[in-house]
């Protein structure tokens, strides 16, 4: 991919004129700290002070307009809210010159012409923030974007984490998650709220997770067979945590504003709150006239699965984000709008996803909307590889590896003393969610999920004993 300086990107003026007054104060003024976040400051006069490590110092001019004093986890959540408040700034602008989105662009990882896919920090927070231009301005310059997207999922397999940052150091719950697991999981509701959007490149997306999911599987399968130490890291680093990701986020669809992807990443709150609506009525929905395939009695099983992996990953059933209050469908919004905050949820809470909470959910039968629904070999496929993954030889593989991983300290971010309790639950999940909205499935194809779904909960429960 051709790549430019920042300076040559800009080396052409911004034509304010043709911009409404407020979005050129809103784009000058983001640009200012967009700046400040990737490149030093040009020196003025001769006051001048530095910042951050040696390896990444920038320069900050004394009495400037403003003096970024910043540490350097400070430095990476300045970048982090720098470019997505630049990515909302270009897509309140119609029709949007290529050459300015080229400066989000030109900051997202690529893969090298050998092949290598180095994803660090700031590259994660560039894909995020390019995702939500995208959606946010109505999907402008899709012809670039998404096949770049679809390019990203597709490699993120086989890349390496160049970095792993704790953005907040004194919030255990938020460091929980591994890197991999958590880029994946974002990147792929991107591409979920991309579908929602875009339906002519629905069945493009979902073909393309599906893919992913195959990869991912025959990579873990393959390593079986040959799990040196090298393979092993890269197992437990790369290839286990995306799976894991991509499995909570594939088949999660919202119609309803805002994208899911921006409720990870909400706009900052305005300076003037307004007062939250008591009415609680508007977020319930009815599924009195739904008819899973998945039974009850199994179905409403998997509320309990997350104080397993709690207890089994070593954590206390006390914390926030596995109180068993929480783990009822639907509590934390029905208790109390402000109980939950999908920005932080979902990077603390081990195999959550957003099928939780009913007024997420697109699959209603009462709903109008088009229904997203996967196609039978699709589900077919996800139903063969779950059953290779989950059998006992290969669960109890990956919780040796796990285990030696977790015990040698190696991976700053890894939680999971074992993998089986989590990969149970994120596969079990999918399955639900996939098959709920189905209404005319093969008989046999429908027994074989419930057996399965069946063991699979039973294999769970005995490992609360």
């Amino acid at each position: 991919m051709e790549t430019t300086s920042l300076d040559d990107q800009f080396a052409t003026p911004i034509d304010f004129d043709a911009i409404k007054t407020k979005d050129a104060r809103i784009f000058q003024r983001e640009m200012f700290f967009f700046f400040a976040a990737v490149r030093p400051f040009p020196s003025i006069g001769s006051g001048t002070r530095s910042m951050g490590t040696p390896s990444d110092r920038s320069v900050v001019p004394v009495g400037s307009f403003q003096e970024l004093d910043l540490t350097p986890r400070d430095d990476k959540l300045f970048f982090h809210k720098t470019v997505q408040h630049l990515a909302r700034s270009l897509a309140s602008i119609k029709n949007t010159p290529w050459d300015k989105v080229k400066t989000l662009y030109s900051l997202c990882p690529t893969e090298t012409s050998n092949g290598v896919l180095s994803v660090n920090n700031r590259q994660q927070d560039a894909v995020i923030a390019l995702g939500i231009y995208f959606l946010e301005s109505d999907l402008q310059h899709k012809a670039k974007i998404l096949p770049y997207l679809l390019k990203l999922a597709k490699a993120l397999g086989k890349a390496t984490w160049s970095d792993e940052i704790r953005l907040h150091p004194t919030d255990s719950e938020l460091n929980r998650i591994p890197v991999g697991e958590k880029f994946s999981f974002c990147l792929h509701t991107l591409l979920c709220d991309i579908a929602v959007k875009c339906e002519t490149s629905r069945e493009e997306i979902i073909e393309t997770q599906v893919e992913c999911l195959v990869k991912l599987t025959n990579a873990i399968l393959k390593a079986r067979e040959n799990c040196n130490t090298a393979v092993k890291f890269f197992l437990c680093k790369t290839t286990i945590p995306v799976l894991i990701g991509l499995s909570r986020a594939i088949g999660r669809f919202c119609t309803t504003e805002p994208p899911l992807i921006c409720r990870l990443f909400p706009k900052p709150e305005p300076p003037i709150t307004q007062a939250i609506s008591t009415d609680q009525n508007a977020y319930k929905r009815s599924f009195s006239s739904f008819r899973s395939i998945i039974p009850r009695s199994l179905s409403g099983n998997l509320t309990a699965t997350v104080d397993i992996l709690a207890l089994t990953q070593g954590y206390e059933t006390t914390d926030v984000a596995y109180s068993s209050a929480s783990l009822k469908r639907g509590s934390l919004i029905n208790q109390s709008l402000g109980s939950y905050d999908p920005s932080t949820y979902f990077f603390a809470k081990f195999g959550s996803s957003f099928n939780q909470f009913p007024h997420l959910r697109v699959n209603d039968p009462n709903d109008k909307k088009p229904q997203i629904i996967f196609q039978l070999q699709h589900l077919q496929t996800i139903l063969s590889l779950a059953k290779k993954l989950l059998t006992k030889d290969m669960l109890s593989f990956l919780d040796e590896q796990s285990l030696e991983v977790y015990s040698t300290g190696k991976i700053q971010i890894f939680p999971y003393k074992t993998y089986s309790e989590i990969i149970n639950l994120v596969m079990v999940t999918l399955m639900r969610e996939l098959l709920q909205p189905q209404k005319s499935l093969p008989i046999p194809f429908t027994k074989d999920v419930q057996e399965f779904v069946k063991v699979r909960l039973a294999v769970l429960a005995v490992n609360t004993v």
